[in-house]
């Protein structure tokens, strides 16, 4: 038997990596559809905070690519980040005053997600894989929250006030979706 074969814990044989099953992806669609209720939800609400308060949306930025993340420790399989974030994405863009802008976005974040896997060839599934997700979602979002804030205008220690914040709201959001997909494999072992 090969090393690609194996199961040990944090690794995927290789001849699961690409099978979809009913049951994965109803898996997909119901992570998906929950997570539309939260996406719904929060832009809405961004949508009232974001001119009173810009800077508190940083803390829920990582909300985006908790789904993802969630979805490729939970399933562990390929494309799975982008499926289930692309269901979420579409059926919220009927929800959210953003529209179809959430299905481009929600994209985006987990194409990031499945490079980063993509690095380890989908085979680990730990914290540190979450946390080089959180890196590199740190590092495309920083650019995006330059723009937005107009970041050029404030002072040095404003700038890397927010850096530090968005960093730690990610690593957060990365902790979150690492416990749940923890507790999922708990309760509901993934057979998928």
């Amino acid at each position: 038997m090969s090393g690609l074969e194996t199961t040990t814990p944090g690794t995927l044989p290789r001849e699961r990596w690409y099978s979809y099953s009913t049951r994965t992806l109803m898996v997909c669609a119901a992570l998906g559809a929950a997570f539309t209720v939260i996406f719904g939800t929060y832009t809405l609400g961004e949508a009232v905070i974001l001119p009173v308060a810009p800077m508190v949306i940083v803390f829920f930025a990582g909300l985006w690519f908790a789904l993802p993340l969630l979805a490729m420790l939970y399933i562990r399989r390929i494309g799975s980040a982008i499926i289930t974030a692309g269901i979420a994405g579409l059926l919220t863009s009927f929800v959210s005053p953003y529209g179809w802008q959430m299905l481009i976005f929600t994209l985006a974040y987990a194409f990031i997600v499945e490079i980063v896997f993509a690095v380890t060839a989908w085979r680990r599934f730990g914290l540190g894989v979450v946390s080089s997700v959180v890196v590199v979602m740190w590092l495309v979002s920083l650019a995006f929250y330059w723009a937005t804030f107009a970041a050029t205008g404030f002072a040095l220690w404003v700038n890397m006030l927010l850096g530090v914040a968005v960093l730690v709201a990610y690593f957060l959001w990365g902790l979150l979706a690492w416990w749940l997909a923890r507790a999922l494999r708990r309760v509901l072992p993934s057979n998928t």
